[in-house]
């Protein structure tokens, strides 16, 4: 049980981190053609 809570831990902190990355990229991609 402890294994499988460290796991889903573990892919939805990757899972955020990817979504945070593409939405910070979106944000900068905003920012230049402004």
């Amino acid at each position: 049980m402890t294994e499988i809570l460290i796991l889903i831990l573990l892919s939805g902190f990757v899972f955020t981190g990817i979504v945070w990355t593409a939405w910070d990229l979106n944000l900068d991609r905003r920012r230049k053609r402004r």
